[in-house]
Order: C-alpha cells, then sequence, then structure tokens
C-alpha cells in the first residue's frame, strides 16, 4: 500500500487556535437583539462556524420570520456584528491560544509542515485577532484564509481549496484539516483532506463530533504533530488535483 506525507494543515479558529470565550456568539446575539431579533444563544451556537450573514438569514427566519428577511437587514447587522466582534480582539477581553496551540504550530513548522488558518469572518476581524495574539509577527502561520476570501464558507471546501493555493499544495490527501465543530468536520470531508480531525476540548461535544464524518478525533492539541508527523505516512486513497486558483 502506497502512503503520502501530510503537507499543509489546516486549522480553525475560535474552539481549535484560540480559546472558545464565546465571543463570536455574543456579538452575533447583541447585534441581533439590536434590531429587535430575539434570539438565544443556544440558536446562535447551532449555527457556529457558518458564515455570519448565511447564520444572520438563518437567525432572522428562526425568530421573526422570513417574510423579515432583507439584503439590506442582513447587511446592517453583519456590520454591527463586525464592529462588535473587531473591537473586542483589539481592544476586549482576554483572547488567548488554545492549549498546546503555539507549540503545535512550532512542531509542525520545524517538521516543514505548512499550516494556514481559516476564519468564518472577515479580514479585518481576523487581521485584529492575530494582531491581538501577536500572530502576524511571528512564523508560526503560512497562510489565512477569510471568509470574504473565499467564494462559499464551511460547510463548503473553498477554505481549504484556498488554503491550498497559498500553500502551493495540490492534492487533497495531503492536507489534514483541523477544527472542533461539526461544520468543520463538514468542511475537510467536502475537501477530500487525508485527515479531518475533530478537537474534542474545544466549543463541541464528543458526541457531536462523532455523529460528524472524520478520520480522528484528538483530546487536545498536543496530540496533533504524532498524528501528523510523528507516524510520518499515512495510507494513500486516490488523490484529488486541485487547480491553482
Amino acid at each position: 500500500m502506497t502512503s503520502v506525507r501530510i503537507e499543509l494543515v489546516v486549522f480553525g479558529i475560535e474552539g481549535t487556535t484560540i480559546r472558545p470565550a464565546g465571543v463570536e456568539n455574543d456579538c452575533l446575539r447583541k447585534a441581533l437583539i439590536a434590531t429587535n431579533v430575539p434570539v438565544t444563544r443556544e440558536a446562535v451556537f447551532e449555527l457556529a462556524g457558518l458564515p455570519k450573514p448565511v447564520a444572520i438569514t438563518k437567525l432572522i427566519a428562526r425568530f421573526i420570520g422570513p417574510d423579515q428577511i432583507t439584503a439590506e437587514r442582513v447587511s446592517e447587522i453583519h456590520a454591527d456584528f463586525l464592529h462588535r466582534v473587531t473591537d473586542h480582539y483589539r481592544q476586549g477581553g482576554v483572547v488567548e491560544p488554545m492549549p498546546h496551540a503555539e507549540e503545535t504550530l512550532v512542531r509542525l513548522s520545524h517538521a516543514g509542515v505548512r499550516v494556514a488558518l481559516v476564519a468564518p469572518f472577515n479580514r479585518i476581524v481576523l487581521d485584529a485577532l492575530l494582531d491581538r495574539l501577536r500572530w502576524r509577527t511571528t512564523r508560526l502561520i503560512d497562510s489565512t484564509v477569510a471568509a470574504d476570501e473565499v467564494g462559499r464558507g464551511r460547510p463548503y471546501p473553498d477554505p481549504v481549496v484556498r488554503a491550498m493555493a497559498l500553500a502551493g499544495v495540490r492534492r487533497t490527501d495531503v492536507v489534514a484539516s483541523v477544527g472542533d465543530t461539526p461544520i468543520d468536520l463538514e468542511m475537510g470531508a467536502a475537501a477530500e483532506c487525508g485527515l479531518v480531525v475533530g478537537l474534542m476540548n474545544g466549543s463541541h461535544t464528543v458526541e457531536q463530533l462523532r455523529r460528524a464524518p472524520h478520520t480522528h478525533l484528538i483530546s487536545h492539541l498536543g496530540v496533533l504533530p504524532r498524528l501528523v508527523i510523528g507516524h510520518g505516512l499515512i495510507p494513500a486513497r486516490p488523490a484529488t488535483a486541485i487547480s491553482p486558483a
């Protein structure tokens, strides 16, 4: 049986590489409530990982009716969300990496494995977060992908495809996708990644992750280097080539 080496690891953000403090949930909920959409924390949580305009549209339909959805209203709520979450990441409460996140990024880099972060929010928010963590001035990350830089967000494969193009990686079977939500795992599976890894100490339960497509579930990020580089090789499956974007 032939084998391949993982060349690129694509990580999610909140709950995967930074602690899930509920920042996005709180900011989106407040933006919706400000326009008289009485959402609950649980309802927002159920849509974690979706592009925010999509989540806003679904929440408006659920709580006040589909006839209340307009492009202007969705845009207004989304703009308010972006303002709130960007402000938080710039100067709000504590923002810190997940346990073992930085050491894992260092180990992958030293092993020659490229690293990408994919975000469910726009570039302005992502850059604010990276600046707060001081990750834009280090060599921990090779590339980042924001939601406004791809045609479709999770659960579609577009963020992974974009990360592959930035890394110069063309085969999906040499890519590992890592996330803490079912929709993260659905994205990795849709992209036909060689490894689709669920992180069990993030925002979702083990049972929720088990119901989503995956190749592995791990207890924390410190386990990931052993999976990606410690064993070195994973069984190859028929490769899917991605044309450069």
